[in-house]
This record gives structure tokens, C-alpha cells and sequence, in this order.
């Protein structure tokens, strides 16, 4: 269970510069993050080959994260494409 969100540098730039719309989405998902890792909505996935996991904020956002215990690194977020930088 995720009890500690820590945001990465990348995450910050994206977020600081996104309309409120998307802010309120992502807000939405983290929180589903810290209450029920395994809520529909975030399609919460481990990237294969990699030690990155993949949350859906959207049909067109993702979050990249790093989970290490109960801290989970909130590393970027994008398009889907954005997977593939990771």
C-alpha cells in the first residue's frame, strides 16, 4: 500500500504548467493511488523489463512512477507515449 507520494523534478515542470482541467485529473488519480492502488480508473501496471510502473490519469495521460515500498516516486507524466523514454 502506497503511504508517501514524492515528486520528481519532471513531474513538477508538467504539472506546474498544465491547464486546471488536467491538474484536477491528475489530482484525482494520485489520490486514487494513495487510497486503492488497484481502483479501475488508474490500470496500475508494471512496465516490462523496467523497474517503472504506468498509471492512466486519461485515455491520453499517463503517470510514470517507482514504487519502493510504501513510497511511490512520481517520476513524469505525458502522452502515452511518454512510456517509451522509460
Amino acid at each position: 500500500m502506497v503511504k508517501k507520494l514524492i515528486f520528481e523534478i519532471k513531474f513538477k515542470n508538467f504539472y506546474a504548467n498544465a491547464d486546471e482541467w488536467l491538474k484536477d485529473k491528475i489530482d484525482k488519480q494520485l489520490r486514487f493511488l494513495l487510497q486503492n492502488p488497484r481502483h479501475p480508473s488508474l490500470r496500475l501496471r508494471k512496465k516490462k523489463g523496467t523497474k517503472y510502473y504506468l498509471a492512466d490519469i486519461d485515455y491520453f495521460y499517463r503517470l510514470i512512477l517507482k514504487i519502493e515500498k510504501d513510497t511511490c516516486y512520481v517520476i513524469d507524466v505525458g502522452p502515452h507515449d511518454i512510456e517509451r523514454k522509460y
